[in-house]
């Protein structure tokens, strides 16, 4: 009599089974965290694209209030009239420079592009499809070597008052907007801005 035992066909079928679902579920365990993982930077990368943006302009809107402030202190006469003239421009003809749209709900769209040589960032206008390059590093080169990358910054401003002249006429809000792509997932991130003028023309 053969008292040799072995796995049956059933028996091997179980086991394979078995480690089959034993291998699986970690693994999708950690598909789901790269995934989540790679959203996640993206989406920081995202949000630091949209408030550099606002940064920006902030930045332009209180150097001209503190001017402002300082002209106003030194000769009053000669305070220009709308703090927007250093920060904004209104003029129609000039393509290259930001405007903020007289009538609400008719934005002109810009990306923000920072210049290799002198450091300094600008505005041109947003024509769609027109990702973020990189180069070294720094985010929104206009290098032509630059590597592109899969955001897209649209930016565009509107006045908070729809009637020009009527209350806090110089007042007007920031909308940016950063595109992405994570693998076949499309997602956006939205950031608005409030500008108000407080410069002061009672000095400080």
């Amino acid at each position: 009599m053969n008292s040799k035992k072995g796995l049956t066909m059933v028996e091997t079928l179980v086991a394979i089974s078995i480690l089959t679902i034993a291998v699986i579920g970690p693994l999708g365990i950690i598909a789901q965290a790269l995934h989540t993982s790679y959203y996640t930077r993206d989406q920081m990368t995202a949000h630091y694209l949209a408030q550099e943006a606002i940064e920006y302009v902030r930045n332009l809107r209180d150097m001209q209030s503190i001017a402002i402030t300082g002209k106003f202190v030194n000769d009053p006469v000669s305070v220009p009239e709308s703090w927007l003239d250093g920060v904004l421009y209104t003029n129609l003809s000039n393509a290259d420079i930001p405007k903020i749209s007289s009538i609400v709900g008719l934005p002109y769209t810009y990306s923000l592009r920072k210049d290799d040589t002198n450091g300094q960032y600008s505005f041109v206008q947003y024509t769609g499809n027109e990702n973020v390059k990189t180069k070294g590093g720094i985010f929104g080169s206009s290098a032509p070597d630059a590597t592109a990358t899969q955001f897209e910054r649209k930016i565009y401003f509107q006045r908070t008052n729809n009637t020009i002249g009527g209350a806090d006429p110089q007042d007007f809000v920031m909308v940016v907007t950063v595109y992405w792509k994570n693998g076949s997932t499309s997602s956006k991130l939205i950031l608005r801005e409030y500008f108000t003028n407080w410069a002061s023309k009672t000095g400080l």
